[in-house]
């Protein structure tokens, strides 16, 4: 039977996720200190000084977001290493692997953004064909389009297991983020603090719940997450065993390299249209920029 028409044999959803579980208990302790980095880098736009101009909050999304993901190909590498590790040695060699993995990511996001533009379910698609791409560089040394293609090719034929199992994983992190909101609301901190904003006059966030909100992300979400990927991405490279061809390479690379010049004309098409957007309302700016009201 061909391992490429077959779900039976990536190992079962729950299974997975509770390998991701005990994956992130046994590493606990270094998820919680590069979770820590992650939390102050997600709350970096309560600085009244950010949050007050808008170049300046755009500055600490940018800053969080490039720091979250160093740390996520961090991330990738503690799972991976079943010794003790410490976040000296997740950060050893870190550092080299950020721009290699950002083009990586680029060319992914790319093809995906081409994917989109194409009715929407191209793009669906090719971000899950797509999605270990990281870890095919990080864990395995593929780089450029050959990570991309070794996605793709691990997930041919399994878009459904895949996808489902996706799905189950992100229905534990749920569960778990609900139990933690309730057990918040109940002692009261996620009212406590000041008003930090509100999208509308009857949706007020406190202080409280946004520390919480980022809490669960930085210490359970993302590790969490990551642990169940690398479990997964794990399962496919052992069900997986034919090698891909020259020819299916070559195919592969035309497919994904057609979606990424689209992309790039879409997103070139796009700076354009914000540009015109920008200079013909710019008046209208300062307004938009209270929209979330932040209260200090």
């Amino acid at each position: 039977m061909d391992p490429q028409t077959s779900s039976t044999f990536l190992e079962g959803p729950v299974s997975l996720v509770k390998k991701a579980f005990a994956i992130y208990k046994s590493r606990i302790s270094l998820f919680l200190q590069l979770g820590v980095i992650v939390f102050l880098a997600g709350i970096l736009y309560l600085v009244p000084a950010f949050n007050r101009s808008m170049p300046l909050f755009a500055l600490a999304i940018i800053v969080y977001a490039l720091v979250s993901y160093f740390l996520n190909l961090g991330y990738i590498k503690a799972v991976a290493h079943t010794e003790k590790n410490t976040v000296a040695l997740v950060f050893q060699g870190l550092t080299a692997l950020f721009l290699p993995a950002l083009f990586v990511s680029i060319l992914g996001g790319l093809a995906v953004g081409g994917g989109l533009v194409l009715l929407v379910i191209p793009g669906l698609i090719l971000s899950l064909q797509l999605t270990f791409a990281i870890y095919a560089f990080v864990l395995d040394g593929h780089r450029g389009m050959n990570a991309l293609t070794q996605s793709w090719f691990l997930t041919r034929g399994h878009w459904w297991a895949i996808f489902g199992r996706i799905i189950l994983a992100l229905i534990a992190v749920l569960v778990v983020g609900i139990v933690v909101h309730i057990i918040t609301r109940i002692l009261g901190l996620e009212n406590m603090g000041p008003l930090v904003y509100t999208l509308n006059d009857e949706d007020p966030v406190y202080l409280g719940k946004v520390l919480v909100d980022g809490a669960i992300n930085a210490f359970f979400t993302i590790p969490f997450m990551v642990a169940f990927m690398y479990s997964l991405y794990q399962s496919l490279k052992q069900k997986v065993t034919t090698s891909l061809s020259e020819a299916d390479m070559a195919k592969a690379r035309k497919y994904i390299k057609t979606f990424i010049v689209i992309g790039i004309v879409a997103a070139g098409l796009l700076l354009i249209f914000s540009g015109y957007i920008i200079s013909n309302f710019s008046d209208n700016l300062p307004e938009m920029q209270n929209y979330a009201q932040f209260n200090y």
